[in-house]
C-alpha cells in the first residue's frame, strides 16, 4: 500500500467525495399513482444533493466555474482553477471528509437558488445546516489549504457544536487506540497492532496530528507480517 506524494507536500492518502450538480429551478417528482408531487425548495435541494434524513454532517458547497477545458483560464475560471488546487490538497481533503461536499456548476446553475445557498461574489464556498439547508458560514476562495482548514475548524466548532463534540470524542478515542497500537507493536503483537492502526487509518475523521502515523503504522505492520510469513 502506497500513497502519492504531491510535490513539496504530504503524501496524498485521502479523497473526498463531491456530489456534482447543476442547480436548476425546482420541479416535481412522480408519485406512486403517477401523479406529480410538488416539492418544497428544501426537499428539492436535499434530493438534488443526495442528503438523507439520517445525514447529520454539515454541507460544504463549492460554487465552481468551469476551467478544465480552457488552456489559459481567465476571470472566474482562473479563480476556480486556483481554488481547485487548494481543495485537492491532502490536509484540505482530510477536513472535507467531515462534510457532505457539494460541487455546484455555477456557470450553468440558477443564480437565485445559488444565492439562497450562500453564493458569494463568484467562486466561493458556503456551509449549510443539513436539515433546512440554512447558511451557517460563507467564504470567498481560499488562498491556501491553511486558510481552508482554519475556516472549516472555526465553522464546525462554532456553528455545529454537537457535531464537533462527536468529532472531538472520536479524536480522543483514536489517540487512545494509537497508544495501544504502539504498545502492542513493542510487545511484538503485530496483528493486533495492525488492526488498531487500521481502525484509525480508515476512519473519515483524519484531522488528528497522529493520523499520518496510523497509516505508517498500518503499512509497517502489514509489511512485517508479510515478511515473516515468507
Amino acid at each position: 500500500m502506497t500513497g502519492r506524494r504531491a510535490s513539496g507536500g504530504p503524501m496524498k492518502l485521502s479523497e473526498a467525495k463531491w456530489t456534482k450538480v447543476t442547480v436548476k429551478p425546482q420541479g416535481s417528482v412522480t408519485g406512486m399513482a403517477g401523479t406529480h408531487v410538488p416539492l418544497t425548495e428544501v426537499e428539492y435541494l436535499r434530493s438534488l444533493f443526495g442528503i438523507r434524513d439520517a445525514d447529520k454532517a454539515p454541507v460544504l458547497v463549492y460554487f465552481h466555474y468551469a476551467h478544465e477545458d480552457v488552456k489559459e483560464p481567465e476571470g472566474e475560471a482562473e479563480v476556480s482553477a486556483a481554488a481547485c488546487k487548494v481543495v485537492n490538497e491532502e490536509f484540505s481533503v482530510r477536513w472535507e471528509l467531515l462534510f457532505k461536499c457539494v460541487f455546484i456548476h455555477a456557470d450553468k446553475s440558477d443564480e437565485k437558488l445559488m444565492k439562497r445557498l450562500g453564493l458569494g461574489d463568484g467562486t466561493s464556498f458556503a456551509v449549510l445546516e443539513p436539515a433546512a439547508l440554512s447558511v451557517a458560514a460563507k467564504s470567498e476562495e481560499f488562498p491556501s489549504e491553511a486558510k481552508f482548514t482554519s475556516f472549516a475548524k472555526k465553522t464546525l466548532s462554532a456553528k455545529f457544536p454537537d457535531f464537533w463534540e462527536d468529532v472531538t470524542k472520536t479524536l480522543a478515542e483514536q489517540e487512545k487506540a494509537m497508544a495501544e497500537a504502539k504498545a502492542l507493536e513493542k510487545k511484538d503483537k503485530l496483528e493486533d497492532a495492525r488492526d488498531l492502526y487500521k481502525s484509525v487509518y480508515l476512519s473519515d475523521v483524519r484531522i488528528g496530528s497522529f493520523w499520518q502515523a496510523s497509516y505508517e503504522g498500518f503499512d509497517r505492520m502489514r509489511e512485517e507480517i508479510k515478511r515473516r510469513e515468507k
